[in-house]
Formats: C-alpha cells, sequence, structure tokens
C-alpha cells in the first residue's frame, strides 16, 4: 500500500504550524514543524543626508522597518548610476565629482525582501575652492594711525569672507570688509579667506604691518651763532627714531625735505628754521 502525507502550505504572512494528515491509512505526527513567512517587503527611511549643495564629501543616515515581519538585517546603498551593494549606516563618500549626484538606500529583511521603492536623494557636489581673495585697502607699513578698516574681494562674486586678526579666531567678514578697532602700537597680522556657498574654503591672503603713534623728536646739534656776518648757515639734527626723515621750512610754513648737515644760502637779515622729523 502507498501513504500519502498531505502538507497544506499556509496563505499568507505569519508563523504557522504544519498540518499533516494521512490518506488511506492512519498518521501519527510526532512534532509538527513550525514555518515563519515572510513576503512583505521592508521600508527605509533617510534620516540625513548633505545639504542640496556640498562639497566632494557627503554622508547619509538611514533606518528602516520591517514591521511584524522578519526584521532588517542590512542595507544596500546606490550612487548615481552604480548596482545597489552593501553599505554601512551612515554611508559616507569623499572625493567625489563635481556636478549633481543621487543616492539611493534600501532596507533587507531576513527573509531577503528588500524595499522596491527606495527614495532618491539628489544633490550637487561643488568641491573647487574659491581663489584667494585679493586685499585692495590696508595701512601703510609701518603706519602711524591706530585704526584701519580692511576691504578686500574674490573673483568668485557669491563668495563670502571669514577673517582673522592677530591671530585669533575667523569670524564672518562677508560683507567684504573689516575694521580693527583701536590696535597698540607694535606689529600686527590680519588674514582673511574666501568661502563658498558649499563652505569650501580658499587659501589665506596675508597681511603684516607695525602700528608706531609716537612721535619723532629732533634735536639740533649744531646751528650758525645767533649773529653772524655770514649770508649761509649749516644745521645738524637728529631724531630719537631711527630712520626718520627731515622735512625743513625756512622763513615759510611750507615744509621740503631735507637732511642734517645741508647748507641755506641767506640774505642779510633776520631768518628762522623749523624742522620735523618723519618716524619709519
Amino acid at each position: 500500500a502507498v501513504t500519502f502525507v498531505v502538507l497544506v502550505a499556509p496563505l499568507g504572512d505569519g508563523s504557522y504550524e504544519w498540518t499533516t494528515s494521512l490518506e488511506g491509512g492512519s498518521f501519527n505526527a510526532q512534532s509538527q514543524p513550525t514555518l515563519f513567512i515572510d513576503g512583505t517587503p521592508p521600508e527605509t527611511t533617510i534620516q540625513g543626508s548633505p545639504p542640496s549643495l556640498t562639497g566632494a564629501s557627503a554622508s547619509f543616515a538611514f533606518t528602516g522597518s520591517d514591521g511584524a515581519g522578519s526584521g532588517v538585517s542590512s542595507f544596500q546603498c546606490r550612487l548615481d548610476s552604480n548596482p545597489f551593494s552593501t553599505c554601512a549606516n551612515p554611508a559616507s563618500y569623499s572625493d567625489l565629482s563635481d556636478g549633481d549626484h543621487t543616492f539611493e538606500v534600501r532596507a533587507i529583511d531576513a527573509a531577503g525582501n528588500f524595499d522596491l521603492t527606495p527614495a532618491p536623494v539628489p544633490w550637487t557636489v561643488d568641491g573647487t575652492p574659491p581663489s584667494v581673495p585679493t586685499i585692495t585697502s590696508a595701512p601703510s607699513n609701518p603706519s602711524g594711525v591706530s585704526s584701519w578698516t580692511f576691504v578686500f574681494n574674490d573673483s568668485d562674486p557669491t563668495a563670502g569672507f571669514r577673517c582673522q586678526l592677530d591671530g585669533s579666531a575667523f569670524s564672518d567678514c562677508s560683507a567684504g570688509s573689516f575694521s580693527t578697532g583701536n590696535l597698540g602700537d607694535g606689529p600686527h597680522s590680519f588674514r582673511v579667506k574666501a568661502v563658498d556657498a558649499a563652505q569650501n574654503e580658499s587659501g589665506l591672503a596675508t597681511y603684516a604691518w607695525t602700528i608706531d603713534t609716537v612721535h619723532p623728536l629732533v634735536t639740533v646739534t649744531d646751528a650758525p651763532p645767533l649773529l653772524t656776518n655770514q649770508t649761509s648757515a649749516s644745521f645738524s639734527f637728529v631724531a630719537n627714531k631711527p630712520a626718520s626723515t627731515y622735512q625743513c621750512a625756512l622763513d615759510t610754513t611750507v615744509f621740503t625735505a631735507c637732511f642734517s648737515g645741508q647748507v641755506f644760502n641767506v640774505a642779510h637779515g633776520d631768518h628762522e628754521i623749523q624742522i620735523r622729523a618723519k618716524g619709519p
């Protein structure tokens, strides 16, 4: 005689115990096997993505849900037209080419079902930094003024700027100018960099200068006597600041360049000379 055991398969997802029956005789099942059926694909949700315009790196965070199914076991990602492949969470990319890109991710459950409708995330990569800014207004070096407003620009008209004074933290100066406020005498430095919409930073434009607001003092070391019959006179003088230059005004209020030991020709009569120094 031939004995047939009939197994009836379940129709929907869920956990089932096989039912068995015997045709043409009796059948005593010692144990009924349990089977879990999962034919429902999981769903994927992207929790974090880069802004619509970014630099050459991007990172995506995501999660999956499988309802009452077998549970999400892994994820597969795809960048642009590349095939799906197993990926970490978050998925990170670097050295991306400039231009438009698309990212997709799909969850896979323990039964091998995967999300059939992964939502694409488009964004644009701009990994090219702007050019180094050009400083168009800066103090002289050395400078006799204690404050200055630096002015600068960049070949990228959409770029903003960040500025640094004397090694402090960089701060926003997007208006294209930076005022130092009153600074003390001594050496100072200014640095500025351009930052584009994708947060790419340029190299640094730098300017160093020294502030010296102390006026030099002139001392006359040799001069003609108060009364003389000579029609030429020589004056020697020195300033308390090395490398100073000098200006003289003889019988006038108009100063012209002069030097220590210079000879002046004059007529008989009263005369007066004024000497001033200009420090470096």
